[in-house]
């Protein structure tokens, strides 16, 4: 009578849970509009004669994985026989 009584409890609460979810995404959603998009200005490219862009680099990203990648391969070559006492 008890787990009867849990279980129907529970799917009320997780029923509710989920429509509030529910109708709180769909809510958002109406209220953002296509056209209020801002536009970034970039100080960096203001006063120019002509239309020009910064170009995007992605060095920073390939030195992260360079050294993870180090870092993972380091681990290859660990000890086995070694203690955590040493």
């Amino acid at each position: 009578m008890m787990k009867r009584m849990a279980r129907r409890c529970s799917r009320v609460l997780l029923s509710a849970i989920l429509s509030i979810a529910a109708f709180t995404t769909t809510a958002t959603d109406l209220h953002a509009a296509p056209g209020d998009t801002e536009t970034v200005i970039d100080a960096r490219l203001e006063g120019y004669p002509s239309k020009v862009a910064t170009e995007g680099s992605t060095a920073v990203m390939w030195m992260l994985l360079m050294l993870l990648g180090i870092i993972t391969l380091a681990v290859l070559f660990k000890d086995a026989q070694r203690s955590h006492l040493d």
